[in-house]
């Protein structure tokens, strides 16, 4: 019982924005519901991990729970989590971000599938979605790289990458989601 107190007090920091990864630069809200199987303690390590990717390109991630309200300033990122996703979706395709609205919604049971044969790489593999759609969002543009998380296709050797968390965002794709993030939400003078 202590443990699950614990669990989710450490949830309700890193969706206060207060968890333990703190980074400089362009801060952005993610508000994320879960509408799939995805327990408390997965989602916060996957939270956690995302956001050092995105700190690791100038993006402070502020993560909170439910439905983003609107309010004048900067524009917020809604991310949902589906257990199910459309039938017409290619099986390669793990989530999909509607560039209009900066709304992200990440199919579980995609994850679910890779995971079957990578099991250690649940957060990881999370994370590594997470902040791929993130990415597609700041940068406001629908383009992957070759490389790196905004990868269309990640290879074996990604997963394996992925396990070691040295997957990391292109120096292109650096460069444009701090410009998107700028874009959207220019720093206080």
């Amino acid at each position: 019982m202590k443990i699950m107190v614990f669990v989710l007090g450490m949830c309700g920091a890193a969706f206060a924005g207060k968890g333990p990864v703190a980074a400089a630069g362009q801060e952005v809200d993610v508000y994320v519901v879960n509408h799939a199987t995805v327990a408390p303690l997965l989602l916060y390590r996957a939270t956690v991990q995302a956001s050092e990717l995105l700190a690791g390109v100038g993006v402070r991630v502020i993560w909170k729970s439910g439905r983003p309200h609107q309010e004048p300033g900067c524009p917020v990122i809604a991310l949902t989590i589906e257990e199910a996703a459309p039938p017409n979706l290619k099986s390669d395709v793990r989530a999909v971000t509607q560039l209009s609205n900066s709304s992200i919604t990440v199919f579980y049971e995609l994850i679910r599938q890779v995971l079957a044969t990578w099991p250690n790489l649940a957060a990881t593999l999370l994370a590594q979605v997470f902040a791929n759609e993130i990415g597609h969002s700041l940068q406001g543009l629908s383009r992957h790289s070759e490389i790196g998380i905004m990868n269309a296709h990640w290879s074996i050797a990604d997963y394996h990458a992925m396990q070691g968390r040295q997957l990391r965002f292109s120096a292109m794709d650096t460069g444009l989601i701090r410009a998107g993030a700028e874009r959207s939400c220019p720093a206080a003078q």
